[in-house]
C-alpha cells in the first residue's frame, strides 16, 4: 500500500488521541467521514496501523521496568527471541547490531520477581552467553506520537 499525506495525517491524529471518531478526524481534515473510515480500515488491514490501549505499567502494579542486553550464540538467536516473546512480562524484543544481539524490555511486579526471572528462568534458556541488566530509575519520556513532527 502506498501511503499519501492523508494517511499520515490520520495516523498523526490517532497518535495524539486513538479514541478520536472518524467524524472528528474528518472534520479536522476537511474530508468525508467515509473516506477517513476507508483509509483507516486500509491502514489496519495492511498492518500499518494498530490502535491499542496502553496502560501505565506502574499504575497497574508493575513496579520494575528493566532492559536486558543479551549476547547470544548466533545458532540460538531465533530460539532465544521466540522463548522470551512467550513471556508475558516481556514488552519488547529486538535483534540489534553492535555489542549485544538482543535488547529486551521487561516489566515486573517486584524486585523479587525480577530476581526469579534473572536467576531461575533466564539461565535455563540455551544460547544466552551474557546478560547486561539495567533497571529504569526514573522515566523522562514515553511517547507514541513520534510521527507528529515527520
Amino acid at each position: 500500500m502506498k501511503l499519501d499525506e492523508l494517511d499520515f495525517e490520520i495516523m498523526r491524529i490517532l497518535q495524539t488521541d486513538g479514541r478520536k471518531s472518524f467524524r472528528e478526524i474528518a472534520h479536522i481534515l476537511g474530508k468525508p467521514e467515509s473516506t477517513i473510515r476507508l483509509r483507516y480500515n486500509q491502514l489496519v488491514a495492511n498492518n500499518i496501523l494498530r490502535v491499542v490501549a496502553i496502560p501505565d505499567p506502574k499504575q497497574v502494579g508493575f513496579e520494575v521496568m528493566a532492559i536486558l542486553c543479551l549476547k547470544v550464540d548466533v545458532v540460538y538467536l531465533q530460539e532465544v527471541a521466540e522463548t522470551l516473546a512467550k513471556v508475558e512480562e516481556v514488552r519488547f524484543i529486538a535483534y540489534t547490531s553492535g555489542r549485544y544481539d538482543l535488547i529486551v524490555e521487561i516489566y515486573m511486579k517486584s524486585n523479587d520477581d525480577l530476581i526469579k526471572f534473572m536467576t531461575g528462568f533466564l539461565p535455563q534458556i540455551k544460547g544466552i552467553k551474557e546478560c547486561d541488566l539495567s533497571i529504569e530509575l526514573k522515566l523522562f519520556k514515553d511517547t507514541y506520537n513520534w510521527m507528529n513532527k515527520a
